[in-house]
């Protein structure tokens, strides 16, 4: 390796360690120390299509929305093959009620990751806020297909069948949602029935086990966990 050479792949890595640095900025929500970050590596790179998408980010947390728009926008014009820059860019559209030029980016994005579940969700629902209910539902679960274990997509699926009148898919979607969420808050209690009703009986009968197992003797578990075992009694306990 040559010196320019070298130069070059010292600067690449100096770059790339700065794009992170701002990244993990962003998700700490250190919005500030971001926009420095992004401010001189734009300055010294005013056409890196990732700094332009993570500049738009940060002006979008900090409320400045037509900025945020216009530096996404250019980011996906530095960057028209990559996925992540149309998420992106998608995602803030919708934020901001630009729905029609939300369809496009989440369109492209699809036409460039197809095998993307999280953009056939976005789609989904944002084509059911306009009201195109079949092409939204053919996008939710096109998502399942590819990811049959997203919450989301069941929820958001769920409540586009209630809208239907569509009741009992409607449970279904929302049920397995429920046992798919990682969600402190969903009660063993909720969850065991959820799994009940969409009849994966052994999976309930778990949820109790593992309930009793770390509360022995707690009468919830326990009556619950008789009835899936076909030993309900005539009546609850007291407890």
């Amino acid at each position: 390796m040559n010196g320019t050479e070298k130069e070059a792949d010292d600067q690449r890595v100096t770059l790339d360690g700065a794009l992170k640095m701002a990244v993990e900025s962003l998700q700490e929500g250190q919005i500030d120390r971001a926009e420095y970050i992004l401010s001189e590596i734009l300055k010294a790179f005013p056409d890196n299509a990732s700094a332009a998408e993570f500049m738009g980010i940060t002006r979008y947390r900090q409320g400045k929305e037509d900025e945020a728009l216009a530096l996404l926008k250019r980011a996906t014009t530095l960057a028209p093959d990559a996925p992540g820059v149309f998420m992106n860019y998608g995602n803030v559209l919708v934020e901001t009620a630009h729905f029609d030029d939300a369809i496009d980016a989440y369109t492209r994005l699809l036409q460039l990751a197809p095998e993307s579940a999280a953009g056939w969700n976005n789609m989904g629902v944002l084509l059911r806020s306009k009201r195109r209910f079949d092409l939204a539902e053919e996008a939710l679960r096109k998502a399942l297909e590819l990811n049959p274990d997203d919450a989301a997509a069941h929820h958001n699926l769920g409540n586009l069948l209630l809208a239907a009148g569509r009741i009992e898919e409607s449970v279904k979607c929302g049920l397995r949602a429920l046992t798919l969420l990682d969600d402190p808050n969903v009660g063993r209690k909720l969850l065991g029935l959820a799994y009940g009703m969409l009849g994966e009986t052994e999976k309930a009968i778990e949820v109790y086990k593992d309930w009793l197992a770390e509360e022995p003797g707690n009468a919830t578990a326990e009556h619950h966990l008789a009835a899936l075992q076909g030993k309900t009694p005539e009546r609850a306990s007291d407890a």
